[in-house]
């Protein structure tokens, strides 16, 4: 403040900058914006998709002037370079990768690889979970860019009990499924 009680440029400039916060995340918009992605032929898997874009669009002003600016689209398509959300088990060498991160059968996970996110689980339910979360931890900022606040090497370990079938009386949760 000067000598007479008003404040300074140096001030305002200070608080000006207070209110313009800093998201730390995976930026989702701009002039290199993902393209969501889904598995050819899987309507569900697609159903699921469509929640991303809807908070998408719910969140980027400039879907506005520019309605067609984020895409929904099959994994039927390639373009190099392109960075993609990709839901579920798509065609990319990404998904794969990610699939690594489901040690247990319930487990999902939304993981950073080769530059694209991907979701993923091994069950429709667990799936639709992963994108609640992937939706619920979607930010924008002040200036209205749209960013992935989460983890970007999110693993959900399922806590929930495993089916209570049984074999020869000991319970399915006690065995494991060995490949060779």
């Amino acid at each position: 403040k000067d000598g007479e009680g008003n404040s300074t440029d140096e001030e305002s400039n200070g608080s000006q900058n207070a209110t313009e916060e800093k998201i730390d995340g995976i930026l989702l918009s701009g002039e290199d914006r993902y393209r969501v992605v889904y598995p050819q032929n899987d309507s569900s898997i697609k159903a699921f998709a469509l929640k991303i874009y809807d908070k998408l669009f719910e969140l980027d002003p400039i879907v506005l002037t520019k309605p067609a600016y984020y895409t929904v689209t099959s994994d039927k398509t390639d373009p190099a370079g392109a960075k993609e959300i990709l839901v579920g088990l798509t065609n990319r060498p990404a998904t794969e990768k990610a699939a690594d991160n489901l040690k247990n059968y319930p487990d999902f996970t939304i993981t950073l690889q080769d530059g694209n996110i991907v979701i993923l689980a091994n069950t429709q339910a667990r799936l639709e979970a992963a994108v609640r979360y992937f939706v619920k931890n979607m930010k924008a900022s002040a200036t209205g860019e749209v960013y992935y606040v989460g983890d970007p090497n999110y693993v959900d370990v399922y806590k929930g009990d495993y089916p209570s079938a049984t074999v020869n009386g000991k319970p399915l949760k006690d065995y494991s499924i060995v490949l060779s």
